[in-house]
């Protein structure tokens, strides 16, 4: 049976973490596996993740445990396409999402408190940017109603970010946010405080699962 090169055993065991079996079992790791050695295997990701369907879960539990010591990182959730991230930056902890596909790209990057709930009245990566769009449009009363549309949401950090940033100053403020990836917009909802936010706004922060931006942009009043 093919195993993975990365998937070696770790001199320092030391380093491993601990992990619970049964929260290890919801995760569909094979996803960020097939992204991590996909090349490495000299075949494409789909027919990667195919073939390390028949690795046993003892092997795959192995390579978790050995990705978390050598990268610093805590697989939370995955899927086939999705995966979130958690590590610690200078002392910092984060959460990212990441496409496996690309695991060489962070899509979405979030600073988590002491009881791992993202932070989204902090800047995080990339959104001061955002923030300035925004702000530029922003001419009108306070008073005023102010609709944002966000096309591709990721994870939402940072329409989350800016709607927590305006809103105290812009209080008929609406965000929409539009993902067409279901798995990306359910993990945002677990994983980012999406579900939160949204349960907390009255409507006006609002994450539109899968659905097409152009047809939502078309469809909108």
């Amino acid at each position: 049976m093919y195993k993975p090169s990365l998937m070696i055993r770790m001199v320092n065991k030391g380093a491993l973490l601990r992990w619970n079996s049964s929260q290890m079992a919801k995760k569909n790791v094979q996803g960020l596996l097939a992204g991590v050695v996909h090349e490495e295997m000299n075949v494409s990701f789909d027919s990667a993740y195919e073939i390390l369907q028949d690795v046993p879960h003892t092997e795959l539990e192995e390579w978790e445990r050995e990705f978390s010591a050598n990268t610093h990182q805590v697989i939370v959730a995955s899927t086939k396409e999705v995966s979130v991230l958690d590590s610690s930056v200078d002392g910092e902890r984060q959460r990212a999402l990441v496409f496996n596909r690309r695991v060489d790209l962070l899509q979405s990057i979030v600073r988590l408190d002491a009881s791992h709930n993202p932070i989204h009245d902090a800047p995080p990566p990339s959104a001061l940017e955002g923030l300035s769009l925004v702000l530029s449009l922003c001419e009108k009363s306070p008073k005023a109603p102010l609709n944002v549309a966000v096309l591709g949401g990721g994870g939402c950090v940072v329409p989350a970010f800016i709607y927590t940033t305006l809103k105290a100053a812009f209080p008929l403020l609406r965000m929409h946010v539009v993902e067409l990836d279901t798995d990306v917009c359910a993990l945002a909802r677990e994983h980012f405080g999406v579900a939160a936010m949204e349960s907390s706004s009255g409507g006006d922060f609002l994450l539109h699962a899968g659905r097409d931006a152009l047809r939502f942009l078309l469809e909108s009043p």
